[in-house]
């Protein structure tokens, strides 16, 4: 359900590093259609408006493309992709010290500093 994932991205925004809040500006990508490495790095990728040439599709060149970016990346809908997302998220992690990831997935991604919250079905506003 949207509902949920919008509120723990405005919720998510705010992040403390090293004692300090960051405010984070935030970019969500909608992955239930893709279902390889290239298709998830090009949503990625478009999601957060990197131009990746057709023959180009790398996460090392992803990473140094948002290496300054400061965001929240919300990855939504990861379930079925789970283990190239984990590939990638790493990735990027080493390759930008100031993007965090919010995934949204049934499944947790297993890679290191991970934070898993499970979330409780939430029910629809009246």
């Amino acid at each position: 359900m949207k509902i949920g994932r919008i509120e723990l991205d405005m919720n998510a925004r705010c992040v403390r590093r090293d004692g300090q809040d960051l405010r984070l500006g935030s970019r969500a990508v909608d992955l239930s259609s893709a279902a390889t490495t290239d298709e998830v790095l090009r949503a990625i990728a478009y999601g957060c408006g990197v131009d990746m040439p057709e023959d180009v599709v790398c996460s090392e060149r992803l990473g140094a493309a948002l290496s300054n970016a400061a965001w929240l990346l919300v990855l939504d809908g990861a379930e079925h992709v789970i283990s190239v997302v984990a590939q990638i998220v790493e990735a990027l992690l080493a390759a930008s010290l100031n993007i965090q990831f919010l995934v949204t997935s049934r499944e947790p991604l297993k890679i290191r500093n991970e934070t898993v919250f499970r979330v409780n079905p939430l029910g629809v506003p009246k």
